[in-house]
């Protein structure tokens, strides 16, 4: 095989910024460094291995200070990414497709005549009464519809077949508007798995980079480790959404610039991203903020700064008047 999977969120995966934290290295080098082991593994006669990684190369060939390659593996490592020399999810995230890889796979359609020959022999043998389901002209014997009690290993197989199963090519009836209708194309069971495991891996991603912000954010002000959780999940799936960095750096700044933030009088995470409070400035204390500009104080400010003009014009004129006479 001369390729290998990369799933979307490959560069935006969180645990890169955990990883880069421990290393003391940037997350693009993380990044970088484990497409190269994805790369490796992808090659490597045992597919999915990386014991035979030379980390030395690893510097060489991404441009790195000597020692760079081995501290991020040494952490991906620890962190359970790596394990026994082996890409820990690489059977997960790899897996061997029996249509397109196998050479010696049997077709879909082949599998699924003889998983239906199976179970059609399995119901004559056991006598079981064949019930008829009538439905308008048409009569589904139920040996034909699908099975309740599948063990797990024939579920599988029981998937590709409702992914391949024959269409039969029946008039659709008119619409109301004159047209035919158009049938809704039913999800495979591969599209399903796939929506739900995108699914679980965006929950996961949302609690893990909740975690890093509570981390955060416990500089500030400490409270209990869920708090703020449901504003962060309704911000999280939000269009406004700035990204984990964008929100740890700004609860950064303002712990280090901020007043009220050093004095200890940080508003809750609630309410911080309820009312976007990331978005704000660092406050300087109040002695040091600048009285605010009502109209009323920009017009007086307006008139001092005339009278301002025109006594120095005055002054002006009479040093002129003064040097002249003299002269």
């Amino acid at each position: 095989m001369e390729w290998f999977r990369a799933y979307h969120g490959i560069s935006s995966d969180p645990k890169w910024r955990l990883i880069a934290r421990k290393a003391k290295e940037p997350v693009a080098t993380v990044v970088a460094v484990w497409l190269s082991l994805l790369d490796h593994a992808s090659q490597a006669n045992e597919r999915g291995s990386v014991k035979d990684v030379d980390a030395e190369l690893l510097d060489c060939s991404l441009d790195l200070e000597d020692g760079t390659a081995q501290a991020i593996l040494d952490v991906m490592d620890a962190k359970g990414v790596i394990h026994d020399g082996r890409i820990s999810a690489w059977n997960k995230r790899q897996p061997l497709r029996e249509d397109t890889d196998n050479p010696e796979a049997k077709p879909v359609a082949q599998r699924v005549r003889e998983y239906r020959a199976r179970k059609k022999a399995e119901a004559e043998q056991s006598h079981a009464p064949s019930r008829d389901v009538t439905q308008g002209n048409a009569c589904v014997t139920q040996c034909n519809a699908p099975s309740r009690d599948v063990t797990q290993g024939n579920a599988p197989e029981q998937i590709r077949e409702e992914e391949t199963r024959e269409e039969t090519h029946t008039p659709l009836p008119p619409s109301q508007g004159g047209g035919a209708c158009v049938p809704s194309v039913p999800l495979s069971g591969e599209d399903i798995a796939e929506r739900q495991d995108g699914a679980r891996q965006e929950r996961k991603r949302g609690d893990y980079e909740f975690s890093l912000l509570r981390d955060a954010y416990d500089k500030a002000r400490q409270e209990g480790p869920m708090a703020g959780r449901q504003e962060f999940l309704s911000l999280f799936h939000s269009p406004e959404w700035p990204g984990i960095d964008e929100l740890i750096a700004s609860v950064d700044k303002l712990c280090a610039e901020d007043d009220q933030f050093r004095r200890g009088f940080a508003p809750g995470l609630a309410k911080f991203l309820r009312e976007g409070m990331w978005r704000m400035q660092p406050r300087a204390p109040a002695g040091e903020r600048e009285p605010e500009m009502t109209p009323e104080r920009q017009e007086q400010k307006r008139r001092h700064m005339e009278e301002r003009r025109q006594f120095e014009e005055k002054m002006a004129k009479l040093k002129k008047q003064k040097g002249g006479s003299c002269g």
